[in-house]
């Protein structure tokens, strides 16, 4: 049906065998299905699609699949159109991906620099910096043996074990370089020395792992974060145990390493011996102080874990932005899409801003439902080599220039960090606070006295009073004597 003429001419009933068609009992005329719901790109009316990955896909590939797809559309798009994106989480993954991939490699060749200062010989050093990356390969077959995946989290876990991995390494290369000091020859050498540290150097390791053995019995969201960076290191040790007490002793016995060192850090050892040995002999003459300095280390420790700040989760730079803002009950969209100009005016208007998404209100068949009087901006910043400002600075200044909107709520996240407090709490923040009562008048006092008493302390932000944001009410009074007339 592409005309009006087509609709009219659609056959609805059949009477005395005469079809009734639709011009015949009813008016058709042109018009438009009511809106719901506005879409704006950087200031600009436009069409938004969300794309969501299945749990087991690469975010990374997801999105370069789309990247491919969104060049042909380019192609079909009519003059003056384009396509912008809004918010790419393999931005933030890619980046930290980056980061960690950099870390680890500096990581590596400060180990190296550090064994060669203190061992003095190149091959020996070779050797045990050559453990690192088998280490590590043995960890990532084992980890793809598990099911884990390279992600931020276990991506940490292997930069923190490439200081660990070498101890092992190391403590086998000293007892194998002072028994060829000794005189004996390579092959000797190697078998005795890894012989006779593999106890010691067993058990150090096992009980390091030990140590990290009740991070892989943690249950609910903290367990899915901090699982498998138990998990990882653990494999981590392990693997360095077996490569120090295999590999390492193999090329000791097949490479001509000498006992022989001249270390540029002998000096620096030799003065720590001498710093330690009046240590010790301090701590023998005075037991008494330093139990009490112990005792007071302690104590200091502990009470700085009490008294400093406490996170589920780190605070992380998403270059990312998200304000919902929710306006009184019955807003028409008109009114709606016009707060919404203003708020999207006045963050295109903020430095180190790049483009700002905007949604007021919803579609009928969205993904969430929401009424014309809600709305969320999503912000995207520059990259933070290119700003001026912190993510904190920017999201003062949004809400600064927002809190002289009257009439608004606002809540400010970062879109993954919204996710996360809301899988954790079930509500659009990571701390929420819940009144029950029959008395709502009375519930309506209680939550603005809670509101005062939070606003007060400088670590809450963010702070959203409900019974702020009214709703109209329809209350029925039931009549016991007409209600008894039908029996009820």
């Amino acid at each position: 049906m592409r005309r009006i003429e087509d609709i009219l001419a659609v056959p609805v009933a059949v009477r005395g065998g005469r079809s009734i068609l639709l011009r015949d009992i009813a008016t058709v005329i042109p018009g438009r299905v009511s809106r719901h719901y506005q879409v704006h790109g950087n200031g600009l009316p436009a069409v938004a699609f969300m794309v969501f990955k299945q749990p087991s896909a690469n975010t990374i590939d997801v999105v370069h699949g789309i990247d491919q797809k969104l060049a042909r559309l380019k192609a079909l798009l009519p003059a003056g159109a384009k396509i912008r994106k809004y918010y790419n989480q393999a931005d933030i993954i890619s980046e930290a991906r980056n980061s960690l991939f950099h870390d680890l490699l500096m990581g590596a060749l400060l180990a190296a620099a550090v064994l060669f200062f203190f061992m003095g010989t190149f091959r020996a050093t070779l050797i045990v910096t050559a453990a690192i990356p088998i280490t590590l390969l043995a960890t990532l077959a084992i980890m793809r043996i598990l099911g884990q995946t390279l992600n931020v989290i276990t991506l940490s876990a292997l930069t923190l074990a490439v200081g660990m991995v070498v101890d092992d390494a190391i403590v086998v290369t000293e007892n194998v370089v002072r028994h060829l000091q000794s005189g004996r020859d390579r092959q000797t050498a190697s078998l005795n020395g890894a012989a006779e540290i593999a106890g010691p150097d067993a058990s150090g390791t096992f009980t390091t792992v030990a140590a990290f053995a009740p991070l892989l019995f943690l249950s609910g969201i903290a367990g899915l974060f901090v699982r498998p960076f138990g998990l990882v290191i653990s494999v981590a040790l392990l693997a360095s145990l077996i490569v120090s007490l295999t590999f390492v002793p193999m090329l000791f016995g097949r490479t001509g390493v000498s006992g022989q060192r001249h270390a540029m850090g002998t000096p620096l050892l030799a003065w720590l011996d001498r710093v330690l040995q009046r240590a010790l002999h301090f701590t023998f003459a005075h037991r008494g102080i330093t139990i009490l300095l112990t005792v007071l280390a302690l104590g200091l420790g502990g009470l700085a874990a009490w008294l400093g700040p406490i996170n589920v989760l780190p605070h992380i730079d998403e270059g990312a932005i998200l304000i919902e803002y929710t306006m009184p009950p019955g807003t028409s969209l008109k009114e709606s899409d016009r707060i919404g100009d203003i708020l999207e005016r006045e963050a295109l208007a903020q430095p180190d801003i790049q483009t700002v998404y905007r949604r007021t209100g919803s579609p009928e068949h969205g993904s969430q439902i929401e009424g014309v009087n809600r709305g969320e901006l999503t912000i995207k910043l520059l990259p933070r080599s290119s700003r001026t400002r912190t993510l904190d600075q920017i999201m003062a200044a949004l809400r600064h220039k927002y809190s002289k909107i009257p009439g608004v709520a606002f809540l400010y996240h970062q879109p993954t960090q919204e996710k996360m407090d809301e899988s954790l709490s079930g509500l659009p923040a990571i701390f929420g606070v819940t009144i029950f009562g029959t008395d709502l008048p009375e519930l309506v006092t209680l939550a603005a006295e809670a509101e005062k008493i939070m606003a007060r302390d400088p670590a809450l932000s963010n702070i959203i009073n409900n019974t702020r944001i009214k709703s109209p009410q329809i209350i029925v009074h039931p009549d016991p004597m007409e209600l008894s007339r039908y029996g009820l």
